[in-house]
């Protein structure tokens, strides 16, 4: 058994660590983090998996980039590039929409942009509706800024097309660099293909989780059914005593839709198999159910049935079952006896578009569907998020989480968000400016449609036999929800569907990838236009040795933007580049600013070395790069909110160990005390607005539609000087 010396790498300055692997979950990892700022920083050596001794594996962390240069005592700077054949810089860049695209105002009227945007500019206070993706519900915010600017780019017309009730079709024209929110996350409008769907808002829709969970439950024991034609649908769904856990499950998910609590049916009466209570949940009658059980019961052409995997998991759940053999794999067999043989084959050709093959077989007498065993393991991996305890014994053990998604979400059913085909992209007429906004959410409804920065590293590792790939931030062996910020759930939020071309580039590169997770939910000191997305930055082998995105270029991967190539004269386009980035920064409230937080430079030595340096604008540089013994209280308050993808519990010493990456350790010495200070503010915050959000959670209402009775609830519990500000902790969420 091969081990490492951990002290002649890491030095003192490590901690042990031992935890289960969220996205390997059958996986309890063991070893040693580095915390010692050089080029180990954030490295792990993993020395036992499921507290078995294996082979000692270093994995290189994310290193620090520099600045290439060093300030005098008179304020000059001395430049040091290193020797270099050429330097690669990369810029980030956000999209805009024209002056006609109207924005969905917080009283439910509409505005063109161009109109806000000259309101804003006058001092303005305006109030929006747009959407938090942690609460999962369309909130109010505030626009803080208006951007006007002269077009760069081309704009292009995105047409689509509504899927609920009579909405009708739609355009949005924008630059083809705006994003809007797509079923797979955020995706350029230059990228958009026909037969994308993009998120909408929309009165009377079921949140998308919800909508996913009754369609599954329709394929098994549940029905949608309408007491007269022209009334609105409601939702029934029966399971037997020993499913008491499962029921409950789909009564928190239905929530406000459900009335009653969980009915007790046929106690001590035969249902044909058992003879056993019964617990039933009904929901109300209601117009949200409309579209979907237009879907399921008008014309019952199953094939084209769009089968996300929680629909899926609860088509499984109702009426799944797994099959074992000796000779085979497990498989997953779905009873079908309600459906025609026209039906069955509908739906296992909908399988079939999700990659999932099967075959239609008879079981005692009924036709049943049963994934083939090569699809076996896709089935599973699709299902096993959403699959909770209780209903552990329908899939391989290998495939069991602790932890189901349901358990780590709040439903809310104010979402009201539809999703709309893309049918048509075009050019669109020429046009002067562009124009975008900045809210607290990152986020706005134009035409009706939702269009800080985290380092992540994707790593595998080997218990001998398998080897299993899996995320981390710099400081944490494996990406983790926190209190004050759910990485993980943001992370699988937007890459996901990237995850093979990820482990596909670690295999072509033989190297970790370093990610960086940025947007406005994820607050650091710029406020970015969308709300979460990421970037891939670079490569990084296990000998340490850099690739810069070019060496890693695969068009499945999301890059920074490529700016330029530089060959000469490094120290003059350096402050040139500088100096644009700050004409762009605008400095908001509270500390944080609009626009690029900066470029990165890969500069490549001609022995085939890759460093990288960091240009931000002059602003944002002062902050990270102050001169003499102070650091700014706005940079080490940064670093105690970017704290929190890495621990729960700010100490100095944790705290401290951020501020190295920027500072030296005799600056950090002489600001403890005003450390301690930000420490102290920001978990007050933090927890403030925790315990804040927590309550409204108990009050059981929306404080869109109840805000005069939320607020004199939770009047009894915040003192009335602080209610301001729990209103606006409740409205940004």
């Amino acid at each position: 058994m091969n081990t490492i010396d951990i002290q002649a790498i890491f030095g003192k300055d490590y901690n042990e660590f031992s935890e289960i692997d969220p996205f390997n979950p059958q996986n309890k990892v063991s070893g040693y983090i580095s915390r010692k700022p050089t080029e180990f920083y954030g490295a792990l050596i993993i020395t036992h998996i499921n507290d078995k001794p294996v082979n000692s594996q270093l994995i290189m962390g994310s290193p620090k980039m520099h600045y290439p240069f060093q300030t005098m005592q008179d304020g000059s700077r001395k430049y040091n590039f290193p020797i270099a054949k050429y330097i690669e810089a990369y810029e980030k860049i956000d999209g805009c929409v024209s002056f006609e695209t109207k924005i969905l105002l917080v009283d439910g009227t509409y505005q063109k942009i161009g109109k806000l945007y000259e309101r804003v500019v006058n001092g303005e206070k305006i109030k929006i509706l747009n959407y938090d993706f942690n609460t999962k519900e369309v909130v109010i915010d505030t626009i803080i800024t208006a951007v006007r600017k002269f077009l760069n780019g081309t704009f292009v017309k995105v047409k689509c097309r509504g899927n609920h009730d009579h909405s009708g079709n739609f355009t949005v024209n924008c630059t083809s660099n705006h994003k809007f929110y797509t079923e797979k996350g955020w995706k350029e409008a230059g990228e958009l293909l026909v037969g994308d769907r993009v998120f909408r808002y929309m009165e009377h829709s079921l949140p998308f989780v919800v909508y996913e969970m009754v369609k599954g439950c329709i394929l098994g024991d549940g029905i949608l059914y309408k007491q007269n034609l022209m009334g609105n649908a409601r939702f029934e769904i029966s399971q037997c005593q020993n499913h008491r856990e499962y029921i409950e499950l789909i009564l928190k998910i239905l929530k406000d839709l459900v009335n009653a609590p969980i009915d007790i049916l046929h106690k001590n009466c035969s249902d044909g198999w058992n003879r056993q209570t019964q617990y039933r949940v009904r929901t109300k009658q209601s117009a949200a159910f409309n579209k979907l059980y237009e879907e399921m019961y008008s014309k019952r052409d199953f094939r084209k049935l769009d089968l996300t995997p929680i629909s899926l998991a609860f088509w499984y759940m109702d009426d799944g079952s797994l099959c074992k053999s000796t000779k085979q794999r497990p498989r997953a067999m779905l009873h079908t006896q309600g459906f025609s043989d026209k039906e069955i084959g509908g739906l296992s050709y909908a399988l079939r578009l999700k990659g999932i093959d099967s075959t239609i077989e008879t079981v005692e007498g009924y036709k049943v569907i049963v994934t083939r065993a090569d699809a076996s393991d896709k089935f599973f991996s699709l299902i096993s998020p959403y699959i909770p305890k209780s209903m552990h014994y329908k899939l391989p053990e290998s495939y069991r989480v602790e932890k189901s998604y349901f358990e780590q979400i709040n439903i809310n059913m104010e979402q009201d968000i539809d999703l709309c085909d893309v049918i048509g992209i075009e050019p669109s007429i020429k046009r002067k400016h562009q124009y975008d906004l900045h809210t607290n959410n990152g986020n706005y409804f134009a035409n009706d449609y939702l269009v800080h920065n985290t380092n992540i590293l994707s790593y595998s590792y080997s218990d001998g036999d398998n080897q299993f790939t899996t995320f981390k931030t710099r400081l944490r062996p494996f990406l983790t929800p926190g209190r004050f910020g759910d990485f993980l759930g943001m992370w699988r939020e937007v890459a996901t569907d990237y995850f093979t071309e990820i482990e596909r580039e670690m295999d072509r590169s033989n190297c970790n990838l370093s990610f960086e997770l940025f947007g406005s939910r994820n607050t650091h000191l710029i406020v970015y236009d969308e709300p979460l997305t990421f970037k891939l930055l670079f490569g990084v082998t296990n000998e340490g040795k850099i690739l810069s995105p070019t060496q890693l270029k695969n068009p499945d991967l999301p890059i920074l933007e490529p700016m330029q190539v530089i060959d000469k004269d490094y120290a003059l386009n350096y402050e040139a580049t500088q100096k644009e980035l700050q004409s762009k920064l605008k400095e908001l409230d509270d500390g944080y600013y609009a626009g690029m937080e900066g470029t990165v430079w890969y500069l490549q030595t001609p022995d085939g070395k890759c460093i990288q340096l960091k240009n931000k604008p002059e602003t944002i540089e002062t902050i990270h790069f102050t001169q003499g013994l102070s650091i700014s209280k706005n940079s080490i308050i940064a670093t105690c909110w970017n704290a929190f993808e890495n621990t729960d519990t700010l100490t100095l010493d944790f705290i401290a160990q951020l501020l190295l990456e920027e500072f030296p350790q005799h600056q950090i010495d002489a600001n403890h005390i005003l450390i301690h200070k930000c420490i102290q503010f920001v978990t007050e915050e933090a927890q403030f607005k925790a315990e804040v959000l927590n309550a409204y959670k108990t009050t059981g209402m929306n404080i869109l539609l109840q805000k005069t009775d939320v607020m004199r609830q939770l009047s009894t519990k915040f003192p009335k000087n602080k209610m301001k500000k729990v209103y606006s902790i409740i409205a940004k969420g």
